[in-house]
């Protein structure tokens, strides 16, 4: 996942080590998205830091549905 600076700067990489990520959610400060093929939830702060918020394993989330 990768962030935009304010004032149109470059990119940075927030985390990785996921399978497919989709369906990002801006909540009270995270960053939530579903890692459909990872079958899990997470959070991430601007800062980079990710919690895992969900497992679903056997269950494929998909979107900020879940």
């Amino acid at each position: 996942m990768t962030a935009l600076e304010p004032g149109g700067g470059d990119p940075k990489l927030l985390a990785d080590g996921f399978v497919f990520t989709e369906g990002p959610r801006w909540h009270a400060g995270e960053l939530w998205f579903s890692d459909m093929h990872g079958e899990a939830v997470y959070t991430t702060t601007p800062d980079g830091e990710t919690t895992l918020k969900l497992e679903t394993p056997g269950q494929k989330p998909s979107g900020g549905g879940c």
